[in-house]
Parts: C-alpha cells; sequence; structure tokens
C-alpha cells in the first residue's frame, strides 16, 4: 500500500488567487502544497512550503517542482518583469509555459491545471485572450495530463479587473458607457473559482479536459456597472455612446482607476468580446455557484473604500528582451544560433566582427582586439529544441551567473523565441537605453525579417 503523501505545486501561488487555493487546499484536501513565489516567503504550516523561483529560469522552475505529482498555473505576466523590457506580455507567457511545460515534463508531473479565459469561438481574438489560448496548447503535452478551466470577470477583492471597475464606479460620478459595455459576459466569485479547481486537481475524471465556469447570471458590463453602484449605495449616471473608442476607454480606465496601462490596456481590448459561458462546456458538478449579486455582497462586506495596485517587483538596471520569430521550416534552434552568428557580422559590417571558438563566442568591435561582448555555450543547459549561452564578460556587460541568451522553439516549432533574461548593462544606464538597447532590438527585428525570409523561400 503507497502511503505517500502527494504534492501540489503551484505557480503564482502568492497572487490573487493563489492565495485562497492554498489556504483552501489546505482545509479540504490531504495535499501537501508547494507555493512558488518570487520573494523568499516562510510558512507555519508543516504541509505549506514556500519555494522562491524565477519563473524565466527553466532550471529553477525544473528544481522547484521537483518531488511534486500535480501542479497548478496562476501565472499570467502583464507586468515589468525587469528596468527595461522588451518585449509584449503574450511572448512572456508563451516562454514562461513553455518553462513550466518542460520542467513538469522532466519530473513526470501527473497532471497541470490551468485557469484561463473564456475564449470566444469565432472571433478574431485579442491579443490578452490569444495569449491564453497558446498557453493552453503548451500545456497540452502527452508527457502530463491537462485541465484547462477558461473563467471570465473573477469578482474578489485584490481581483485586477474588479479592482478597476470598483475604482471607476466609486471615483466617477458620470460614467459614459461606449459600445463594447452592452457585450455579455458572466462574472464568477473567487471562492467559486477556487472551489472549481479543487475539483479537478488530483482527479482522473478531469484529466484531459477542458471546462467552462461561471456564476449563476450573466450581464453586460454596464449592469455589472449598474449593480455595483447600487451595492455601493451611490448615484451614477450612465450614458451610453454608439462607438467602441477602445483607446479613449483604455486613458480614462487608466487615470480614474490607478491601475497601470500594462494591466488596463489588453484588459480593455478583451471587453469587446462575449465572455459568457457555454453550457455544453460547463464544468461538472453539484457546487452552488453565486450570482454576481450575491458575489457582490460577500465582497463588499469584506472590502474598504478603494484598491491600490502593487508595484512591480524587478531587479534594477537589469534587460529582458525577449522576441518571437518565425522558425523556418525544418530548421531547429541550434541551426538558428549558429545562423544569427553567422548573418549578425554580414548585417552589421563592417562594424562587428564574431569569432566561434569551441564553446565561446565572441563579438568584436572593427578588429578581434576589443570584445564588446563574449557567449560560453552551456552544454548541460541546451537540448534538442534549445541552444543556452551565458553571458561572460564584454566591454558591453556586467558578467554575473544568470545573465544568459537563449533560442527556444517552441508551440510545435512553429515560432522560435530569442531571449536575453538578466543582462546587466556596463554602459551608464540612460546612455544604455538609448543607444546599445534600441540597437539590440532593431537587431533582433531585423533577424527575425531574415528568418522570414529564408522561410518563405524554402517553401
Amino acid at each position: 500500500m503507497n502511503d505517500k503523501v502527494q504534492k501540489v505545486v503551484i505557480a503564482g501561488a502568492s497572487g490573487f488567487v493563489g492565495r485562497k487555493l492554498v489556504n483552501y487546499l489546505l482545509d479540504n484536501t490531504n495535499l501537501n502544497v508547494v507555493g512558488l513565489s518570487r520573494k523568499e516567503k516562510a510558512s507555519d504550516n508543516p504541509r505549506l512550503t514556500w519555494r522562491k523561483v524565477d519563473l524565466f529560469s527553466m532550471l529553477e522552475v525544473e528544481n522547484a517542482v521537483e518531488g511534486c505529482d500535480f501542479a497548478i498555473y496562476l501565472v499570467h505576466s502583464m507586468l515589468p518583469s525587469a528596468n527595461l523590457d522588451q518585449g509584449t506580455f503574450e511572448d512572456y507567457d508563451l516562454l514562461l509555459a513553455d518553462n513550466f511545460a518542460a520542467a513538469l515534463k522532466k519530473n513526470n508531473i501527473k497532471q497541470v491545471v490551468y485557469l484561463g479565459g473564456i475564449i470566444p469561438s469565432d472571433e478574431k481574438l485579442s491579443p490578452h485572450l490569444r495569449s491564453r489560448l497558446e498557453v493552453e496548447h503548451v500545456f497540452e503535452d502527452k508527457s502530463f495530463a491537462y485541465t484547462h478551466l477558461r473563467a471570465g470577470l473573477i469578482i474578489g477583492s485584490g481581483g485586477s479587473s474588479f479592482n478597476i471597475m470598483f475604482n471607476l464606479v466609486k471615483r466617477l460620478p458620470v460614467l459614459v458607457c461606449p459600445a463594447w459595455t452592452q457585450t455579455p459576459t458572466t462574472p464568477i466569485y473567487i471562492d467559486d473559482v477556487i472551489h472549481s479547481i479543487g475539483e479537478v486537481i488530483a482527479n482522473e475524471n478531469h484529466y484531459n479536459k477542458l471546462y467552462e465556469i461561471g456564476g449563476a447570471s450573466t450581464h453586460t458590463y454596464m449592469e455589472l456597472l449598474k449593480i455595483l453602484a447600487n451595492k455601493l449605495n451611490v448615484f451614477r449616471l450612465f450614458f451610453i455612446f454608439p462607438l467602441s473608442i477602445i483607446y479613449i476607454s483604455r486613458l480614462w480606465v487608466r487615470l480614474f482607476s490607478g491601475a497601470s496601462k500594462e494591466l488596463v490596456y489588453p484588459l480593455l481590448e478583451s471587453l469587446k468580446h462575449p465572455m459568457a459561458v457555454t453550457p455544453s462546456r460547463l464544468l461538472p458538478t453539484n457546487h452552488q455557484y453565486k450570482t454576481y449579486p450575491q458575489a457582490l455582497d460577500q465582497v463588499l462586506s469584506e472590502k474598504k473604500n478603494s484598491v491600490g495596485y502593487s508595484p512591480a517587483i524587478y531587479k534594477r538596471n537589469y534587460v529582458r528582451s525577449v522576441q518571437r520569430l518565425t522558425l523556418p521550416e525544418g530548421k531547429d534552434a541550434i541551426w538558428v544560433a549558429q545562423e544569427y552568428m553567422r548573418w549578425l557580422p554580414d548585417f552589421l559590417s563592417p562594424f562587428l566582427k564574431v569569432t566561434v571558438n569551441g564553446d565561446v563566442v565572441r563579438f568584436n568591435l572593427l578588429s578581434n582586439k576589443i570584445n564588446l561582448l563574449e557567449l560560453t555555450l552551456s552544454d548541460d543547459r541546451s537540448f534538442p529544441g534549445r541552444t543556452l549561452f551565458y553571458i561572460t564578460s564584454g566591454l558591453l556587460a556586467i558578467a554575473h551567473p544568470k545573465g544568459r541568451l537563449e533560442f527556444r522553439e517552441t508551440l510545435d516549432k512553429r515560432y522560435i523565441i530569442t531571449a536575453i533574461h538578466d543582462f546587466i548593462p556596463a554602459l551608464p544606464w540612460f546612455i544604455y537605453k538609448f543607444t546599445q538597447a534600441i540597437i539590440h532590438l532593431w537587431v533582433m527585428v531585423s533577424f527575425g525579417s531574415h528568418l522570414d525570409r529564408i522561410n518563405k523561400e524554402s517553401k
């Protein structure tokens, strides 16, 4: 008889959903819980272990999930991760999910539960929803089972979308409602989300399944605002504007909600899509989900006036640059890395020389005497589908153990991700931002165009 206590690892355990989920699993299951966090955290519960991890580091993620049986993924990367970010949240989401999936595969995880968004089936998706769908595809790996839970607006104190809506109603006496506020959505109370995750985790009946979860009532966004105003006992004037005017909406929502543009812009672009649940896709359960008014009653009984937004956590003067490029048909990450080293000196001729000596690649200015950057191939961390170099020296970088460049295949070899992580420039920050940083981004965009041409010529 196997009496081993099984473990579930939660990526995003210190976030809005994660904090409540940790407590729920400890109180309602026999699972031990491993919470992943960007910061050191202590635990006074013998069944809860916190592990500090940088989710952008595949090595750290592999170590963090070691010894676990199940996984829950709650990560969305719409806030900055470095002092300078060169990349979209879509590409960050893709890279982070790819890291986590690789770690699950290496550690023989049985099941991953992913909490994403409701995806309309017949529309051109916003970047936000398209990203959620891509993450689902990353976790549909034959090495482990998946369970996707799709939810719309989550009603709970601390939830980014609900906080934006709450602050708008609290602060604005007049609300101009564009056309997108007539879009239907099925909001769901945070505790109902937690219960849904609890039902499917470590349950073989839900392996390799996709479900939608939602509350017991569906409303338009304008109805959500009106009901909230009524619950807050505040009189608000609502005017319908016939156009969507997303760009104008982004400005006033950001101004009056107090949320950052990195958070507001992607969320608002998704509001044009219907986010109502499809009955045939609902999670089969006897659980009684709350209506939106019932959820508000619960949340407002616990909530104070207004909710602020925590600043992003990142290291000063660190740079992250992530680009998603086309992977030419029949090529792999090793070829792309080699092609980059071959193409770059031609592209920047006569200013740059690239020399390859075994595992060491040097980028030299004009001659071989001025070493701008030195990369060293990591044989241990490179494998089919990924080529990794550590940044080891050079006039343009401050070398440290985590500075690295990688070329990564993803989404069944549809794309190659080129990424620089934890890069610390040697130039003064102000000079770096307006010289080297811009040049690097221009080079990567140009290299992407080069790969596009190769891909078209090969067909």
